[in-house]
């Protein structure tokens, strides 16, 4: 919608358009470029520790499969909800892929969503009203560290950290 304000509609562009156009580049060159902002040696700690591990992602079950491969790290994973197990008007930030992780890996268990976008903390906010679920905004990819700080804690999270050994306190492990 913001690109329609500030250029008009272009009836010839479409949003499915656009998105295989970016699938095209991301898969073809800048995929390589992606960095992991949590490192696997944390994730494998968490995992040593007992703690269930599950992703909620906008990415498509390919992209999203195909990352976590290549940084090693999907055998960490318990459960996965992607875009493409998302139903239209479902996603990020309403609170649907959370619930289905939680269902997923067990209802009664209390769980930190760690997010980067606003988006991530609204839907753990939302969530909150059927699952104990805490929010943690994580900015260690924020290039505007201090803006986005400023945007995740007005969204709500419940707490904010920009690596992970302030993670560790927060999850205590």
């Amino acid at each position: 919608k913001g690109a329609e304000k500030l250029f008009g509609k272009n009836k010839g562009v479409s949003v499915k358009k656009i998105a295989d156009i970016f699938q095209r580049l991301y898969l073809g060159k800048f995929s390589r470029n992606e960095k992991l902002l949590i490192p696997k040696s944390f994730l494998k700690n968490l995992k040593r520790a007992g703690l269930k591990l599950g992703i909620v992602t906008g990415r498509n079950r390919d992209e999203a499969g195909t990352a976590l491969k290549r940084f090693g790290i999907a055998n960490l994973i318990d459960t996965m909800i992607t875009v493409d197990e998302t139903p239209k008007g479902l996603k990020k930030p309403h609170p649907y892929g959370l619930l289905q992780v939680a269902k997923k890996l067990g209802e009664n268990l209390r769980t930190l969503y760690v997010g980067d976008i606003v988006d991530d903390i609204l839907a753990a906010r939302a969530a909150k009203k059927k699952i104990k679920i805490m929010s943690c905004a994580y900015l260690a990819a924020a290039s505007s560290r201090n803006e986005m700080k400023k945007d995740l804690k007005r969204a709500g999270a419940d707490y904010v950290c920009s690596g992970v050994h302030k993670l560790a306190r927060i999850i205590a492990v």
